[in-house]
C-alpha cells in the first residue's frame, strides 16, 4: 500500500456506514494518531463486524465504554479477531496481534486486516468497494507506523485517556444519526413566521419558550402513547427500566415551561434566570436518566424480542405518533439531547442581551448553572460506566479477597497493564497489575478463558513511591533506569516495579503517585484538615469553595472529618486553615484590614419601632432591619422557595414579612393590636410575639423554611481592635450579614445590637437553617 493507505480505511468506514461521510476522520486535517485512538479500545471494530453481518457478533458481549482499561480493550480486540477468523473466514496470517492495536506496535498490520475484511464475502454483499481500490499487492509500508507508539506518548495529540474523537452516536449503539427526530419534534430552530420578533434577544427567548413547549408535548406523548399502554403488558420493573424518570421529567418541564412563559410575558417578576436557577436541583434527575439510557434501550429490545404482543403494541404506537418514521428507542434519546442544549440556548440569550439589562448578571449565572449541570450529567454517566468496568473486573479475577470485594474498598480504576514485579525477598515475576484509587491489585497472567489469578494487594494509603535512579540499592544502570519502588511505610514491605522502558516506568509511577496523593491531599498536612475522598449520596451537594455541583455519583469530592468542609479536588488549593485548628488572624496591613463599617448598630439599648414597642430581634438571622420592598425582592429573588426575612418599612411604618414562595417574592404586613399587643398577619390568628408567629408558619409545608441570612457559632475567641470589628466569644451565635471582604479573610456579622467584621475562620457555619433561636 502507498504512504496514504490508512486514509483509505476511514473512507471505506464511511462508505460502509460505521461513520458519517463528514466525520472528522474523513477530513484532510485528520491524523493517523486520531485514527489510532478511534480504533484502540476495540469497540468500533466490533461494531464494524455488526454492520457487515448482524448475526456475526453479539454487541452485548463487549464493553462499549471501557475508558481505555487495558484488560477490557484487549478483551474487545480479542472478540473482534476471533469473530474475523470464525465468521468472516480470515486466515490467522491475515490477523494482527491484540497488542499491535492497543500498544500501536504494528498499526500497519491492523490496516492490513481491515483491508482483508473490506473484501470479505459479507462486505461485498453491500456492494461497497473495499480498500485499497487499486488491485496491486496488499502490502503495507511499515515505515509509516514505526514511530507511532512513541508519537502517541510524546506527540501533540495529547493524552490517550482524554481522546474525544467519537460522536454520541458512535458511543451509543442505539442512538440515531443527525438528530433528525429532534428536528421533527420542533425542538430546534424553526422556520421564520409572520410574528417573528424583530429583536434578536426576543427571538432567542421565543425559541427557548416554543421549543420547551414542544419538548413538554414530547414527554407527555411518551407518557400517554407508550407508557400507559405498556403498563398493562409488562412488569413494573421492566416499565421502570424502559421509561426511567420520564413521568417525573414531564412534571418538571411543565413547571419550567410555565415559568418561561411568565418570564416572556414579564408577569409576577419572573425572569429567565430565576426559572433555570430555581430548577437546577430538579434537573439533576437527568444524571440517572442519561446514565441508564443504554440499559433502557437494551431492555426495550429484549421486551420486543421476547413478547410478540408487546412488540405489536409498540409498533402500532409508533405508527400513531409518527407514521412509523421513528422508533420508541429513538424517542428515548430526546431528553438527553434536550438537557445538553440548555446552556447553548442560554449562551445565545446572554450574547444578545444588552450590558445594562437588569437580568444579564443572573442570566450569566443561569448559563453557568446549566453548564455545571451538563458536566454533572456527563460525569454520572462516566461513573456508571466505571462501576460496570469494576463489576466486569471482579468477575474476571479469581480468588479476590473479601477485604477488597466492593467498590468502596477499591475506588475507580486508574491504570492497568503487565509489568515485572519483585516482592522482596521473592524473585521477579511477570504480573498483571490494576491500579485503583485506594489499592494496587497484583494478579497472575491472564488465562485462556480471560481470567486473572489474584496474587497480592497493596493498600496505597500507607505507601510511597521511590525512584531507583540515584538510590543506594544495587543493580545494573539499565534496570535502575526502568524501575522504581513501591514502599509500604515503616518498611514492612517493598515492591520493585521493572517496566519495559522509561515511558512505561513514568506511566506506572505517575498513576500510583497520583493515587497516593488522591488519598491524602497535601492540604491535610499544611492546613490541619482531615480530608478524605467521599461518596456523597445527595446529588445536589455542592463544593464549599466554588459553590458548584460535585460531579458524578461516586467519590465526587472530599470532606474534612474535623470541620466538615466539602470540596472538589481542584478547589483544594483555595482552602484555608481547618476550623479545628486555631487559625492565624487575617493580615491587617498592606490593604488586608476589613472594610469600614458604613452603618454600625448602637452598642447600647434596643431600637424602638412606632407601634411595635421595644423589639428584641437583632439576634435572629431573619431580621433585616430597615429595608425597602425593592431591596427585599432583590435579596430573596435568587434564594430558594421558603426563604424569608422580616424588615421595617419606613414608607409604611410597619413590620413586613417578605417571603420567596412559588418562584416569586411576596410581602405581607405584620400588624399589632393596640390594646392586647398581639401580632398577626390576619385576624384569624393572633400571636403573643413575633417568634411565636414565625414558629407557627414554619410548621406549614410551603412557608417559612429558612431565614435570609446564614448563622454561625464562634469556635475561637477574638478581641476586636477597631470600631468596625466584632469581638467574639466561643459558643456565641453570629448572624452573617455580608461576606464582603471574604477574599481578605473577613466576614461582617451581627450579634445582638453589635455589628462588625471578624475573622471568618473563627466561626463555623450552621448548615441547618431551621435550628432554634
Amino acid at each position: 500500500m502507498s504512504s496514504v493507505e490508512w486514509r483509505e480505511c476511514p473512507d471505506w468506514l464511511a462508505r460502509i456506514g460505521l461513520i458519517s461521510r463528514d466525520h472528522v476522520l474523513t477530513s484532510p486535517n485528520a491524523t493517523l494518531i486520531d485514527f489510532c485512538r478511534f480504533l484502540r479500545d476495540g469497540v468500533m471494530v466490533c461494531k464494524l463486524l455488526y454492520i457487515l453481518d448482524e448475526d456475526s457478533i453479539d454487541l452485548r458481549s463487549i464493553n462499549q465504554r471501557p475508558q481505555n482499561a487495558r484488560f477490557l480493550c484487549m478483551k474487545n480486540i480479542g472478540i473482534f479477531l476471533q469473530t474475523c477468523e470464525k465468521m468472516f473466514d480470515l486466515d490467522k496470517d491475515d490477523l494482527f496481534e491484540p497488542e499491535m492495536l492497543f500498544e500501536f506496535l504494528d498499526f500497519g498490520r491492523v490496516i492490513a486486516t481491515l483491508s482483508k475484511l473490506s473484501k470479505s464475502q459479507q462486505a461485498q454483499y453491500w456492494q461497497v468497494k473495499g480498500f485499497p481500490e487499486d488491485r496491486g499487492e496488499d502490502k503495507y509500508d511499515n515505515k509509516i507506523y514505526e514511530t507511532l507508539s512513541t508519537d502517541m506518548v510524546n506527540g501533540p495529540a495529547g493524552d490517550l485517556m482524554n481522546s474525544n474523537i467519537r460522536t454520541f452516536e458512535e458511543e451509543n449503539d442505539f442512538a440515531f444519526k443527525d438528530e433528525k427526530i429532534y428536528a421533527d419534534l420542533k425542538l430546534c430552530h424553526t422556520h421564520p413566521r409572520q410574528d417573528i420578533p424583530k429583536e434578536k434577544r426576543d427571538l432567542c427567548l421565543q425559541e427557548l419558550v416554543e421549543t420547551e413547549n414542544n419538548y413538554v408535548d414530547a414527554l407527555h406523548m411518551l407518557c400517554n402513547k407508550f407508557h400507559k399502554p405498556l403498563k398493562k403488558l409488562i412488569s413494573e420493573e421492566q416499565l421502570q427500566k424502559v421509561f426511567c424518570k420520564i413521568p417525573e421529567l414531564a412534571k418538571i418541564h411543565s413547571t419550567l415551561h410555565g415559568g418561561l412563559k411568565e418570564a416572556q410575558n414579564n408577569s409576577h417578576n419572573r425572569t429567565v434566570s430565576k426559572v433555570f436557577l430555581d430548577n437546577q436541583e430538579n434537573l439533576l434527575l437527568y444524571g440517572d436518566y442519561c446514565a441508564n439510557l443504554t440499559t433502557a434501550q437494551q431492555e426495550l429490545e429484549d421486551v420486543m424480542n421476547n413478547n410478540e404482543t408487546v412488540k405489536n403494541v409498540i409498533q402500532e404506537c409508533q405508527r400513531e405518533v409518527s407514521d412509523g418514521r421513528h422508533q420508541l428507542r429513538e424517542y428515548l434519546v430526546v431528553p438527553l439531547q434536550r438537557i445538553l442544549k440548555y446552556h447553548l440556548l442560554l449562551q445565545e440569550l446572554v450574547r444578545h442581551t444588552q450590558p445594562n439589562h437588569a437580568d444579564l448578571h443572573n442570566l450569566k449565572k443561569a448559563y453557568e448553572a446549566m453548564m455545571d449541570l451538563a458536566e454533572y450529567i456527563n460525569e454520572v454517566k462516566r461513573d456508571k460506566e466505571m462501576q460496570q468496568i469494576i463489576n466486569d473486573l471482579q468477575m474476571s479475577i479469581m480468588d479476590m479477597p473479601s477485604e477488597i470485594s466492593n467498590l468502596e474498598d477499591l475506588g475507580k480504576l486508574r491504570y492497568d497493564g503487565e509489568t515485572r514485579i519483585e516482592c522482596h525477598p521473592d524473585t521477579t515475576k511477570k504480573r498483571y497489575v490494576f491500579v485503583f484509587d485506594k489499592v494496587v491489585v497484583i494478579c497472575g497472567r491472564q488465562t485462556r478463558d480471560e481470567k486473572y489469578v489474584f496474587k497480592d494487594w497493596v493498600k496505597l494509603e500507607n505507601c510511597k513511591v521511590e525512584d531507583t535512579v540515584g538510590g543506594a540499592h544495587g543493580g545494573s544502570t539499565k534496570v535502575k533506569q526502568n524501575s522504581f519502588y513501591l514502599v509500604v511505610k515503616g518498611n514492612k514491605k517493598a515492591y520493585t516495579f521493572l517496566a519495559k522502558d522509561s515511558d512505561a516506568k513514568q506511566k506506572w509511577m505517575k498513576n500510583i503517585s497520583e493515587a497516593i496523593e488522591y488519598l491524602n491531599p497535601h492540604v491535610n498536612q499544611e492546613l490541619g484538615h482531615e480530608f478524605a475522598i467521599t461518596t456523597f449520596t445527595k446529588p445536589s451537594t455542592k463544593c464549599d469553595m466554588c459553590v458548584k455541583l460535585l460531579k458524578g455519583c461516586m467519590f465526587q469530592g472530599y470532606q474534612c472529618a474535623r470541620c466538615r468542609m466539602v470540596v472538589h479536588k481542584s478547589c483544594m488549593s483555595n482552602v484555608n486553615m481547618c476550623h479545628g485548628c486555631v487559625p492565624q488572624l487575617p493580615l491587617q496591613q498592606q490593604g488586608h484590614q476589613p472594610p469600614s463599617l458604613s452603618n454600625p448598630i448602637g452598642a447600647h439599648g434596643s431600637i424602638r419601632y412606632p407601634g411595635y414597642g421595644n423589639l428584641q430581634v437583632q439576634e435572629y438571622p431573619w431580621w433585616a432591619e430597615r429595608m425597602s420592598r425593592d431591596d427585599a425582592t432583590i435579596h430573596l429573588g435568587l434564594s430558594t422557595n421558603g426563604t424569608f426575612l422580616i424588615r421595617w418599612s419606613d414608607r409604611h411604618e410597619k413590620l413586613i414579612l417578605s417571603l420567596k414562595a412559588m418562584g416569586e417574592v411576596k410581602h405581607m404586613r405584620i400588624l399589632r393590636q393596640e390594646e392586647g399587643g398581639y401580632f398577626y398577619l390576619s385576624e384569624a390568628r393572633y400571636f403573643k410575639d413575633i417568634m411565636e408567629l414565625i414558629n407557627f408558619y414554619r410548621q406549614l409545608d410551603c412557608c417559612l423554611r429558612r431565614p435570609l441570612y446564614d448563622s454561625a457559632v464562634v469556635k475561637f475567641p477574638y478581641v476586636g481592635t477597631g470600631a468596625s470589628h466584632l469581638s467574639l466569644v466561643p459558643g456565641q451565635k453570629i448572624v452573617i450579614m455580608s461576606r464582603e471582604g471574604e477574599n481578605r479573610g473577613w466576614w461582617k456579622g451581627r450579634s445582638g445590637n453589635r455589628m462588625g467584621y471578624f475573622p471568618k475562620e473563627y466561626v463555623t457555619l450552621e448548615h441547618n437553617s431551621m435550628h432554634p433561636w
